[in-house]
């Protein structure tokens, strides 16, 4: 009876959080539906409006509204994508290689977690300047094509799901590391990737 009460009281909690979360979202909806004018009333409208094709209409004649829609689709499969491959591929690289300084390397890189990204922003800023990069999509696709968190995620996944014998057993058929990784390793990643894209 106790764990009932339990889990009714933890399903309440939850719904009550999910509720408080969505609430933003709604009202985002519903102001959308609104004139300016309306929306700064006090209190604010709490049910939609009747403006919604005419706010719409405006953004698209005010703003390359489809432009930048496609350009935050652009940069977010590229990133997505790249992140998935680049850290896969370190985190197998820790997890199943042998390499000179490999502890130290990945101490390294954990350390680099530790720093504030606004600490690499002018360093980044500096390095595409140069690169001339400004105004080019890779300015923002390149710094977070791979990241050191992601890099010891992947490594944890690979150390606890991929059984060393199976990588060993490959290389002894002769098949080539990077073979090994996109026939073996990768498809077996497959729930690491599902959770890191999303």
């Amino acid at each position: 009876m106790r764990d009932a009460g339990a889990k009714t009281a933890a399903a309440l909690f939850l719904w009550a959080c999910s509720i408080i979360i969505f609430l933003p979202f709604l009202f985002m909806l519903i102001e959308a539906t609104h004139s300016s004018h309306e929306i700064l009333q006090t209190p604010p409208p709490l049910l939609p409006g009747m403006r919604t094709g005419e706010n719409y209409a405006s953004i698209v004649a005010t703003v390359p509204f489809w432009r930048n829609y496609l350009n935050t689709v652009i940069v977010a499969a590229a990133i997505t994508f790249l992140s998935l491959v680049l850290c896969s591929l370190g985190g197998y690289a820790f997890a199943m290689l042998d390499f000179p300084l490999k502890r130290l390397i990945f101490a390294a890189l954990l350390g680099t977690v530790m720093l504030p990204w606004l600490v690499d922003l002018v360093p980044w800023f500096i390095i595409t300047t140069r690169l001339k990069w400004t105004n080019n999509f890779l300015a923002v696709i390149v710094p977070a094509a791979a990241s050191a968190f992601g890099v010891f995620w992947m490594r944890q996944y690979i150390s606890s799901t991929i059984h060393p014998a199976l990588i060993d057993a490959a290389r002894i058929d002769g098949c080539p590391e990077v073979l090994i990784f996109f026939r073996i390793a990768a498809p077996l990643l497959a729930p690491a990737y599902a959770r890191w894209g999303s």
